[in-house]
């Protein structure tokens, strides 16, 4: 298995518990950054509900903040 798919196991792995302890979906925490766009790629390939969260600082480029709120924007066109 390579690891794309031990990370989409994985988080499939993590949102049963989540729904069945917690009775809420996981949460794919989003700076802007590569990593974060890498993350919420494999959450929707998982297939799993989720939602997306960002925590707003002053601390951000401009084109960071630009970038976030248009993948948020997609987001929410799709549902999420």
């Amino acid at each position: 298995m390579d690891l794309e798919h031990k990370a989409i196991e994985r988080i499939r792995t993590a949102s049963v518990m989540s729904l069945q302890y917690y009775k809420e979906p996981l949460i794919c925490t989003y700076s802007g950054g590569k990593d974060s766009d890498v993350m919420l790629e494999l959450f929707r390939r998982s297939g799993i509900p989720f939602e997306v969260h960002n925590s707003h600082t002053t601390a951000d480029a401009p084109q960071t903040v630009y970038h976030i709120r248009k993948v948020f924007r997609e987001l929410e066109l799709q549902g999420i």
